[in-house]
Parts: structure tokens; sequence; C-alpha cells
């Protein structure tokens, strides 16, 4: 938030904070809201808290907490989004979250170890939709510099240091780990092999589509919805990643 408003004066473009309250760490997360809430007041930042019931919303899709807060956030993100276009428009909303490179790395390896394909190690996508991550290109660490050297204070949210949680079992233990025994570039060298892999899988999906559109397919309505068929001996002639 710190950058985006230094950059909002020398691009052009406004800015506004949302902050979502999950509801689960009592005290430390209203120090969390008011935290955010001072920060942005301190700086003319226009700022929303948003209290959601994560705890409730995990038990009504049956998922976890860590993933409901995940969905919870988005959702309402979203909404805010759409909310602003609608108000003033003519506008493109972008939503920027702080996921950097470290944060890729762990999606790497956590996707790795439960089982994925190629869209799963190519890491976090610097652009999804109108979602944006302008810190992917930087480590943890950069960030913690940056913070010291122009006095920002921040906050640290307890449950990032819970071994209760996969993420965090690879955050402290695994990688640092990886990093001691086999490479300390191990991280760096992760995020660039996730980055040669998304690309391929961008390439692969380019080439099967463009595949696609060369052979003649039958379309037949079926209670309103279309059918796609293929010969079997045109796919069998074709690559198995294809």
């Amino acid at each position: 938030l710190s950058i985006l408003s230094w950059m909002s004066g020398k691009i052009g473009f406004s800015i506004r904070a949302i902050h979502v309250h999950h509801g689960l760490r009592g005290e430390e997360a209203d120090r969390d809201a008011e935290f955010t809430r001072a920060f942005c007041e301190s700086r003319g930042i226009p700022v929303c808290i948003l209290y959601a019931d994560v705890r409730g919303y995990a038990e009504s899709r049956g998922c976890s907490e860590e993933e409901a807060g995940r969905l919870v956030r988005y959702e309402l993100l979203e909404k805010e989004a759409d909310a602003w276009e609608r108000k003033e428009p003519g506008k493109s909303v972008k939503i920027a979250v702080a996921h950097h490179g470290d944060d890729s790395t762990e999606t790497i390896l956590y996707n790795l170890f439960r089982g994925t394909g190629l869209l799963g190690l190519g890491g976090i996508r610097p652009v999804r939709g109108r979602i944006i991550r302008p810190l992917l290109c930087v480590e943890r660490e950069e960030i913690l510099t940056y913070l010291k050297e122009n006095a920002l204070d921040y906050c640290q949210d307890s449950t990032n240091l819970s071994m209760l949680y996969t993420r965090n079992r690879i955050r402290n233990e695994i990688l640092p780990l990886i990093e001691e025994k086999v490479n300390p570039r191990a991280g760096e060298h992760i995020r660039q092999a996730g980055e040669r892999i998304r690309q391929a899988d961008e390439f692969i999906r380019k080439a099967a589509a463009e595949w696609m559109e060369s052979r003649e397919i039958r379309m037949l309505e079926e209670n309103g919805r279309e059918k796609f068929f293929l010969l079997p001996e045109e796919l069998e002639e074709e690559p198995e990643i294809l």
C-alpha cells in the first residue's frame, strides 16, 4: 500500500484500501484492523474495514478456515471492485494484492507435494482477471528491508507461525532446510523453474486451441448444450501432452 500510494502520484491512478476482518483472532485481529485504518488515514487513503464470519463459512462449505479466509477475501474484494466501477462508470478497477516471490515458491512446492499439473507448477500468476500482484518480483527480505529503511511499522499475523498449516510448515521448516542443506538460492531457482513451466503451459494451451480450431468439429445441441466431437485416431497422432 505504501508503494502504490507513492506510485499513484507518479503514474496517476486512484487507490482505495480494503481490510477484511476474519473474526478469528480476537484482539489481535481488532489490532490489525485499527492499524490499517490509522495507516490509511495518515496518508489520506480511503479505507473500508469489512467483517466476515470465516469460521461459519468454512463449516457451511466443508473446507478449512485457511481456505475459507482466502475465498471470503476474494469474494469481498471483487464485490468492492464491482461497486467502485458501477459508481464511477468508465473506470477500470484492479485488485492489487501483496503476494511476493517467496509466496510463489511456497505455492509451487505445496502444489507439487499434493499433486498437480503444469498449471499448479507455474506458481502464482502476476495477473488473473482484475487481480494484479505487483510484488511477485521481490522477496520477503527485500520487503522487510524497505519497511526498515522507510521507518514503516507493520503487524505480524501470529497464525503465520503456526505449524498447524501446511503452507507454514513449508515456509518455516522445509524451504529453510533445503536452502541450508542443498542450495541457498533454492527458492529463487524454484521460482525460475515455475516461470518456465508457466510459459510452457501457456504455449501448449495455445497450441491445443489452434489444433482444435484446425479440425472439423461436429456440434449437436441437446437440452440447449453443445457437444464437440473429435476422431480418436486424430488425437492419437498428437503428443500426449497436447
